[in-house]
């Protein structure tokens, strides 16, 4: 397991959304994508820093860059 520090932490609730989204995360700068990313995208490049260092959001909690915390309650 690896022991660097998440570069995110977001609940269930909010992992769905993102997943759902296409969002995807920017390793170098920690930028997120809302939208255009595949699941299992490694090198895409960042709209902020302009690195290739976008992942998208299953593959960076496979790999520690996001940490899915419990459940938070939607709202009623």
């Amino acid at each position: 397991m690896s022991t660097e520090k998440s570069i995110l932490s977001v609940t269930e609730v909010e992992f769905e959304h993102l997943k759902k989204a296409g969002a995807g995360i920017c390793i170098g700068c920690g930028n997120v994508q809302p939208n255009g990313v595949q699941p299992d995208a490694e090198r895409d490049e960042c709209v902020v820093c302009g690195s290739a260092s976008v992942c998208g959001v299953e593959l960076a909690v496979i790999n520690n860059h996001i940490d899915v915390t419990g459940r938070a309650q939607d709202p009623d």
